[in-house]
């Protein structure tokens, strides 16, 4: 038994993006436990370039930003599908926390220490 994230967006392939179209795709990763942490990240950033791009929820996104949406939707697609997290933890080996901090972002990351070094949580 394990967790999966979930990744609902959909694309048009050959066509414009607009910002709102940018939007629901970014905001499709859905991810509760922080578990891909760093690609939820990835898709913020995007988002934060989308919104430096322009003002209106119905202009349409320059293309490298929209090749850039499109290529973290793919591999979310393939995260969503591949990246198993075991829903039981011996919790009995040491709990290791991991903090950082920068200007654009800050994180936590908690894992066990048993063999496998399972996350637990991060943010």
């Amino acid at each position: 038994d394990a967790f999966y994230a979930t990744f609902s967006g959909g694309l048009l392939k050959g066509y414009p993006m607009t910002k709102r179209q940018s939007c629901a795709v970014l905001a499709s990763f859905y991810d509760p436990l922080g578990l891909l942490v760093e690609h939820d990240m990835r898709a913020r950033s995007i988002w934060r370039d989308v919104n430096k791009s322009t003002t209106e929820w119905e202009s349409i996104i320059p293309s490298p930003l929209k090749d850039e949406v499109c290529d973290w939707a793919s591999i979310s697609t393939r995260l969503s599908k591949s990246m198993p997290t075991p829903r039981f933890v011996h919790l009995d080996s040491p709990l290791i926390l991991s903090t950082d901090a920068s200007i654009n972002a800050w994180g936590a990351d908690l894992r066990s220490t048993s063999t496998l070094s399972v996350r637990l949580a991060g943010k």
